[in-house]
């Protein structure tokens, strides 16, 4: 009985833990690019994924998980080797513990929730639209949300670095369970020692 009961309390708190929320970043940028997790908008932070072998034409996905109680940035650091630049992307959150500053669990390029600068991080400004997916140079990009534009930050026919950033807000309310989990254990634990007592006489 005593085994029991504890099983059922951990069982009880475990289900009270909210399951990691997954940030994927899906990605076309001629040229390059990194994406990075930061807690400000002014420091490029932890690096998630890499593309450095400058084949804008086929997409790359990355993932990161996001700690509960929060707030990130996505900073994407986007490099041009030539005088065409332009960046495509989707970028989704696996529950609605977050969300990015549309208020929604999707962001795609061309968003006003995606900035740009063209001089580092920090001092941001709205992107450059360079069109619909399909338009352009570059042609019609898969796997990207419909809404998904080109863009890049500044004029894109300069080449060099662009920065980008897009705001995660951690929205869920603090869970209190697991310590009434907890309470909830002992109580089950004191009631199958009471009864093992009265059992013995």
């Amino acid at each position: 009985m005593f085994t029991r009961a504890l099983a059922l309390a951990a069982g009880l708190f475990m289900s009270t833990q909210a399951s990691a929320t997954t940030l994927t970043t899906f990605l076309n940028v001629d040229n390059d690019f990194e994406v990075y997790l930061s807690t400000s908008d002014t420091v490029q932070g932890t690096s998630f994924g890499t593309d450095s072998d400058g084949n804008w034409g086929t997409g790359q996905t990355n993932t990161t998980t996001l700690a509960d109680g929060t707030d990130y940035f996505l900073h994407i650091r986007a490099i041009d080797f030539d005088t065409l630049a332009m960046l495509i992307g989707t970028f989704t959150l696996s529950d609605t513990d977050f969300s990015f500053a549309n208020g929604g669990q999707t962001l795609a390029s061309g968003d006003a929730a995606l900035l740009g600068s063209t001089t580092g991080w920090g001092s941001y400004s709205p992107t450059t639209d360079l069109g619909a997916n399909g338009s352009g140079p570059w042609g019609f990009r898969s796997g990207h949300d419909g809404a998904a534009r080109y863009v890049w930050a500044g004029s894109n026919t300069a080449g060099g670095e662009r920065y980008f950033t897009a705001a995660i807000s951690y929205d869920a309310a603090p869970v209190p369970l697991p310590a009434g989990g907890v309470l909830l254990g002992g109580a089950l634990a004191t009631l199958a020692f009471a009864r093992r007592k009265r059992a013995k006489r």
